[in-house]
């Protein structure tokens, strides 16, 4: 679905299984709650969409960091937050 939605010119973008525009990652339950997620779409100027899928600890608030091209790094304010987060990647 989104593969049409998001095409380059003359150029598709990857979405196998490692380099989606879209995928579900889950915090690692440290007290700094945060996963880190390595991606070629991710570019410096990406825009990142990001929600919880599945609520197992308290509610933490969402916020990314060190974003650059090829990664960036979900991160809860909550200390020991394993939550299932999903993101969708546009490039533009």
């Amino acid at each position: 679905m989104f593969e049409k939605l998001f095409k380059k010119k003359d150029k598709s973008i990857s979405v196998n299984k490692t380099d989606r525009l879209y995928n579900t990652v889950s915090l690692n339950g440290a007290r700094d709650a945060h996963s880190t997620i390595f991606n070629n779409n991710v570019l410096n100027h990406s825009i990142i969409f990001y929600n919880k899928q599945l609520t197992n600890y308290k509610e933490g608030v969402l916020y990314i960091t060190d974003k650059k091209d090829g990664s960036f790094k979900i991160n809860s304010t909550e200390p020991y937050d394993n939550d299932i987060i999903s993101y969708l990647i546009i490039n533009y």
